[in-house]
């Protein structure tokens, strides 16, 4: 185990460790923006595989499409950020086993590892490939605990991956701070009802700006996990692209999302009709947000 300055750190470590020049990893996108510059550090190749909505299904055969000679990692993110997908046992399973036939290495962002709603409830690849070497696990406490200025990660891999992923990190970042250190091992003992509470509290806001984006226009989806989801904005009749529609709404409702073209590298026309809403604030704090948006919708 490696501690890291976030799971930013983790991957990048991860990615400089593993890859070489011409060797291609494969993104899930839509994808956090910390993916594709980890693998271009690394002197790397991205390759993509879509998910798309309604559900953000993993399309198997384009995994199996995307691979080549050349393949050296996939990094999957679950739950999923932006989408919200919490991929399923079937998913991991086919990923796993492709990963191993191919001799590829699984990279998994699991942040958001606790936070998921029933009936969805995140799997630990790890759980379903205890001896496999091909599994490099990142994780964090910023999300969880929430810490998120805090910047603290983990990667768990084998003895030889770890030992050149700790060469990067010394190098990086020397260490991850002491004092945040000690705080994980207070929060890491925290009880079961800890997480259930926090379950719990989230689903309601997900459930109430999920009802607030219908009431001013918008077509989300709903999230299985994590606290994002994606929204389409098209009765807005919005004449630009995703980035103009997120400035639109910072000028006419006081409300900021991120443009969906930020996630997508490859089917790109996908996010250009979508923003990305994050819940992660206070019951209070939505609602005022609901109104904004209600009321610069009626006014378009």
């Amino acid at each position: 185990i490696t501690i890291t300055c976030g799971v930013t750190e983790a991957i990048v470590a991860a990615m400089l460790a593993l890859v070489e020049v011409g060797d291609e990893v494969i993104i899930i996108e839509p994808a956090h923006e910390n993916y594709v510059p980890a693998v271009y550090f690394a002197s790397g190749t991205p390759r993509f595989v879509t998910l798309r909505p309604p559900d953000y299904a993993l399309p198997l055969d384009e995994l199996r499409t995307a691979i080549s000679p050349r393949t050296r990692a996939i990094i999957l993110n679950t739950p999923h950020n932006p989408s919200g997908h919490v991929f399923t046992r079937e998913e991991l399973n086919a990923i796993l086993a492709l990963a191993d036939r191919h001799g590829i290495y699984v990279v998994t962002d699991e942040i958001y590892d606790h936070l998921y709603y029933e009936p969805y409830r995140h799997i630990a690849p790890a759980t379903l490939a205890p001896d496999w070497k091909g599994l490099v696990i990142t994780g964090g406490l910023s999300k969880i605990y929430a810490a998120t200025g805090w910047r603290l990660g983990y990667v768990l891999a084998s003895k030889d991956v770890t030992a050149a992923i700790r060469t990067v990190h010394d190098y990086l970042t020397i260490c991850a701070p002491t004092p945040f250190q000690y705080a994980a091992v207070t929060a890491l003992a925290l009880p079961e009802s800890y997480y259930t509470d926090l379950r719990a509290r989230f689903l309601r806001r997900r459930d109430l700006t999920m009802q607030m984006l219908i009431d001013s226009g918008f077509e989300p989806y709903a999230p299985q996990g994590a606290y994002y989801l994606l929204a389409g904005y098209g009765p807005w009749e919005h004449k630009g692209d995703s980035q103009s529609f997120a400035t639109r709404l910072i000028t006419e409702a006081k409300v900021a999302v991120v443009p969906g073209g930020a996630f997508y590298y490859q089917a790109t026309d996908l996010g250009q009709h979508l923003v990305r809403f994050a819940f992660a604030k206070t019951s209070p704090v939505l609602k005022q947000a609901g109104e904004n948006l209600k009321k610069a919708f009626d006014n378009r």
